[in-house]
């Protein structure tokens, strides 16, 4: 199958060759993406066409991506946050991203993962209407329609929603000094959080302005903190 890949930062190896599985975008695939390159783990980014998952996705255990084979087997491994700890635990050389020697540290950092995931139930409502609106009951959207109940919960995202999860993550920040949201160093919770508050500033989201997180300096601030990160710097300088 001639799935296309691209070649990574990172050095060290795991186990066996290590293969992650996704669609040619950030979505649930960027988190592992940026676990792997901070583990310095030497991985393969296979990015999967949509001809390509017609029949790939027969193959997978949930019919779904992002899928992770590893090892001169292949053994497959699938959803993303699991991946992003085995990348954690599988490092020689960073035992800060998921550190299982500090109980009290690990609980913080599932805390957060946690409240990320609070903070995509709370705009999936107004994805799914925009992509999938037979999901939410509408089987029968004109897209005008469509578009203006889009437009709707989304502009009810930025008022309610977006400004109530960004004072969370602002408070998470603070208490670490304004450096990472579980502490002074990067863990997986962060590769989390990157691709997720990059993805309403990248214009990309309809009815969502660039500037949506302009209010929240120590968001915007984090995240230049987090792309000026060698590793993640020189990741997202290749994709350019």
């Amino acid at each position: 199958m001639g799935l296309a890949a691209s070649s990574p930062v990172s050095k060290v190896s795991a186990e066996g060759p290590i293969s992650l599985y996704y669609f040619p975008i950030e979505g649930a695939g960027e988190k592992v993406r940026l676990a792997f390159v901070l583990s310095g783990i030497d991985f393969e980014n296979v990015k999967v066409t949509s001809d390509e998952w017609s029949t790939l996705k027969k193959k997978t255990r949930y019919g779904q991506l992002p899928m992770l084979r590893v090892g001169a087997n292949s053994e497959e491994m699938y959803q993303s946050d699991a991946m992003m700890k085995y990348a954690a635990l599988a490092s020689i050389t960073n035992k800060d991203l998921y550190p299982t020697n500090n109980p009290e540290k690990i609980i913080r950092i599932e805390e957060i993962m946690g409240l990320l995931d609070d903070l995509q139930r709370a705009w999936l409502p107004s994805l799914l209407i925009s992509m999938k609106p037979e999901v939410m009951g509408y089987d029968d959207l004109s897209p005008e329609e469509k578009s203006n109940l889009t437009r709707k919960l989304r502009t009810k995202f930025l008022e309610n929603d977006l400004p109530r999860f960004m004072n969370y993550f602002t408070q998470a920040l603070n208490a670490s000094s304004n450096s990472f949201l579980c502490g002074s160093k990067p863990t997986i919770a962060d590769c989390k959080a990157l691709p997720l508050f990059r993805y309403y500033t990248r214009g990309i989201a309809e009815f969502i302005p660039k500037d949506c997180l302009s209010s929240y300096p120590a968001i915007t601030a984090y995240i230049d903190r987090m792309l000026a990160i060698p590793e993640i710097n020189k990741w997202y300088a290749t994709k350019e």
